[in-house]
């Protein structure tokens, strides 16, 4: 009970000072943008994610993490799996690469000019639902092909290329 209460004192601090991204962070509130189909994946907050491996090398950097996804199974129940994502960055990183798979979309930069030490930050503005056959974490597609029976071709395929390709730099 009493970190209860220090957590809701907290929130309500953050939030009377104008930091609402940090308090909706703080209780959990990144639904979905839409409500997700059945057959997709969203992920369930920014906070579980787990970093497995970090690996830096001159040209690129490497890092292997989890997340905790929900993904909607056909009799419209919510199924909690743990997807790992193994994402390489060229050298480009621009703060985005390594997020949860359905945040990335829905990130908006908000400048800070009267910070000198930085530019500004990226604020997360909720998720979007995904099919798991159009992104690369196998347990997402292994849960798809298990649960999923006589899936769309639009579940399989994206619509940009009639090939299952992911969406991300590292396919």
């Amino acid at each position: 009970m009493y970190l209860f209460m220090k957590k809701l004192i907290l929130c309500f601090l953050l939030h009377c000072f104008l930091y609402q991204d940090i308090s909706l962070a703080f209780w959990g509130i990144y639904d979905p943008i839409r409500s997700p189909k059945i057959g997709e994946c969203f992920p369930s907050d920014p906070f579980t994610k787990k970093y497995i491996l970090t690996e830096e090398n001159l040209f690129y950097r490497r890092k292997v993490f989890t997340c905790e996804y929900h993904c909607i199974n056909s009799d419209y129940s919510s199924e909690m799996i743990v997807g790992t994502s193994d994402k390489k960055d060229w050298l480009k990183e621009d703060g985005r690469s390594f997020v949860c798979e359905g945040f990335a979309e829905n990130m908006v930069f908000v400048e800070t000019p009267n910070n000198p030490r930085s530019w500004g930050y990226w604020s997360l503005r909720g998720s979007t639902p995904f099919y798991p056959m159009h992104r690369s974490i196998p347990e997402l597609k292994e849960w798809f092909l298990n649960s999923i029976k006589n899936p769309s071709l639009d579940m399989l395929f994206s619509p940009s290329s009639p090939f299952p390709i992911c969406s991300t730099q590292d396919c």
